[in-house]
């Protein structure tokens, strides 16, 4: 009686009768298993009565044997070791844009400014160019 509560009759036809006079009956049922099942018996037992009120019993047994794999876990989130990852990626970028806001305002590496020739050296570039244009050797 322990899984009759879960025993469904799916089909249950009428009897059918043949000419030798014996009669056939068949019944489709579903059981819903559980896990905790497992190693049970489950035994079907049927009973048939004659015209002359003489039983005749029937049983079949099975052992049960489930296997079934144990349900997910839910998800709890971010773990501890996703979320340090997410944090040190932040602070690289950070870290990165604060050397290159640095290294633009100091002028270095590839922000560096062209370098100014000295005073002495415009004015002897001036004067070159005031001589040649001077001298009409410039056009």
């Amino acid at each position: 009686m322990y899984f009759s509560a879960r025993v469904v009759i799916l089909e249950q036809p009428d009897p059918v009768y043949n000419s030798l006079g014996s009669v056939s009956m068949r019944q489709k049922i579903q059981y819903v298993v559980h896990v905790e099942d497992s190693g049970k018996r489950l035994i079907c037992k049927v009973t048939q009565v004659d015209s002359f009120g003489k039983e005749v019993v029937v049983t079949h047994e099975s052992l049960l044997t489930i296997k079934a794999k144990p349900p997910a876990e839910p998800s709890q989130g971010l773990n501890v070791g996703i979320i340090g990852v997410i944090v040190a990626c932040a602070a690289f970028v950070i870290l990165a844009l604060i050397l290159l806001i640095l290294a633009y305002r100091s002028g270095r590496f590839c922000f560096k400014r062209p370098e100014k020739p000295p005073p002495d050296e415009i004015e002897k570039v001036m004067f070159l160019t005031v001589f040649l244009n001077n001298g009409n050797l410039c056009e």
